[in-house]
Protein backbone atom coordinates (compact mmCIF):
# COMPACT_ATOMS: atom_id res chain seq x y z
CA UNK A 1 0.00 0.00 0.00
CA UNK A 2 1.41 3.40 -0.99
CA UNK A 3 2.02 6.10 1.60
CA UNK A 4 1.28 9.78 1.03
CA UNK A 5 3.05 12.49 3.02
CA UNK A 6 0.51 15.11 4.02
CA UNK A 7 0.04 18.54 5.51
CA UNK A 8 -3.10 19.88 7.13
CA UNK A 9 -5.13 23.01 7.60
CA UNK A 10 -7.90 23.57 10.11
CA UNK A 11 -9.96 26.69 10.61
CA UNK A 12 -11.55 26.58 14.07
CA UNK A 13 -14.00 29.37 13.19
CA UNK A 14 -15.56 27.37 10.37
CA UNK A 15 -14.42 24.00 11.76
CA UNK A 16 -13.14 22.91 8.34
CA UNK A 17 -10.27 20.43 8.30
CA UNK A 18 -8.32 19.66 5.13
CA UNK A 19 -5.66 17.01 4.74
CA UNK A 20 -3.44 17.84 1.73
CA UNK A 21 -1.29 15.31 -0.15
CA UNK A 22 2.27 16.44 -0.86
CA UNK A 23 3.36 17.80 -3.21
CA UNK A 24 0.25 19.99 -3.36
CA UNK A 25 -1.92 19.86 -6.46
CA UNK A 26 -2.26 23.09 -8.41
CA UNK A 27 -5.74 22.12 -9.59
CA UNK A 28 -8.32 19.82 -8.08
CA UNK A 29 -12.01 19.00 -8.08
CA UNK A 30 -14.07 17.91 -5.08
CA UNK A 31 -16.37 14.89 -5.02
CA UNK A 32 -18.69 14.30 -2.06
CA UNK A 33 -18.22 11.51 0.43
CA UNK A 34 -20.68 8.66 0.82
CA UNK A 35 -24.10 10.08 1.66
CA UNK A 36 -22.97 13.44 3.05
CA UNK A 37 -21.89 16.85 1.78
CA UNK A 38 -19.71 17.28 4.89
CA UNK A 39 -16.86 15.28 3.31
CA UNK A 40 -15.13 15.96 0.01
CA UNK A 41 -12.41 13.94 -1.66
CA UNK A 42 -10.17 16.28 -3.65
CA UNK A 43 -9.01 14.79 -6.96
CA UNK A 44 -6.01 16.27 -8.75
CA UNK A 45 -6.59 17.65 -12.27
CA UNK A 46 -4.07 17.93 -15.07
CA UNK A 47 -3.59 20.96 -17.34
CA UNK A 48 -6.58 19.84 -19.43
CA UNK A 49 -8.84 19.61 -16.35
CA UNK A 50 -8.88 15.80 -16.41
CA UNK A 51 -8.51 13.77 -13.22
CA UNK A 52 -5.01 12.33 -12.87
CA UNK A 53 -6.03 9.50 -10.52
CA UNK A 54 -4.11 11.10 -7.64
CA UNK A 55 -5.95 12.14 -4.47
CA UNK A 56 -5.04 15.76 -3.72
CA UNK A 57 -6.66 15.78 -0.30
CA UNK A 58 -9.72 15.33 1.87
CA UNK A 59 -11.89 18.02 3.42
CA UNK A 60 -14.29 17.60 6.35
CA UNK A 61 -16.75 20.32 7.36
CA UNK A 62 -17.73 20.34 11.04
CA UNK A 63 -14.62 18.33 11.84
CA UNK A 64 -14.60 18.65 15.63
CA UNK A 65 -18.04 17.03 15.92
CA UNK A 66 -17.93 14.86 12.80
CA UNK A 67 -19.17 11.27 13.33
CA UNK A 68 -20.07 9.96 9.85
CA UNK A 69 -16.86 7.98 9.43
CA UNK A 70 -18.56 5.63 6.97
CA UNK A 71 -18.68 8.59 4.55
CA UNK A 72 -14.88 8.49 4.27
CA UNK A 73 -13.94 6.11 1.45
CA UNK A 74 -11.51 3.30 2.12
CA UNK A 75 -8.67 4.47 -0.15
CA UNK A 76 -5.79 2.13 -1.08
CA UNK A 77 -3.21 4.53 0.38
CA UNK A 78 -1.91 5.39 3.84
CA UNK A 79 -1.30 8.94 5.05
CA UNK A 80 1.68 10.24 7.03
CA UNK A 81 1.40 13.54 8.87
CA UNK A 82 4.23 15.33 10.68
CA UNK A 83 6.61 12.37 10.50
CA UNK A 84 4.23 10.13 12.45
CA UNK A 85 3.57 6.54 11.38
CA UNK A 86 1.41 6.21 8.28
CA UNK A 87 -2.24 5.34 8.86
CA UNK A 88 -5.34 4.58 6.82
CA UNK A 89 -7.28 7.79 6.15
CA UNK A 90 -10.13 7.25 8.61
CA UNK A 91 -7.74 6.34 11.45
CA UNK A 92 -5.62 9.42 10.81
CA UNK A 93 -8.66 11.72 10.73
CA UNK A 94 -10.08 10.23 13.94
CA UNK A 95 -6.72 10.64 15.67
CA UNK A 96 -6.42 14.28 14.58
CA UNK A 97 -9.99 14.94 15.70
CA UNK A 98 -9.20 13.62 19.20
CA UNK A 99 -6.01 15.73 19.32
CA UNK A 100 -7.81 18.88 18.22
CA UNK A 101 -10.61 18.30 20.73
CA UNK A 102 -8.05 17.89 23.53
CA UNK A 103 -6.20 21.04 22.49
CA UNK A 104 -9.46 23.03 22.59
CA UNK A 105 -10.10 21.85 26.15
CA UNK A 106 -6.56 22.49 27.40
Amino acid sequence: MDTVTATETWTPEGDVYTLWAEPPATRWVASPGEGTALVAILHELDDWERETGRIAGVEVIGFSTFERWSAIPNLPIRWRLDGNPSLPLTELLQRRQRQLRQSKVA
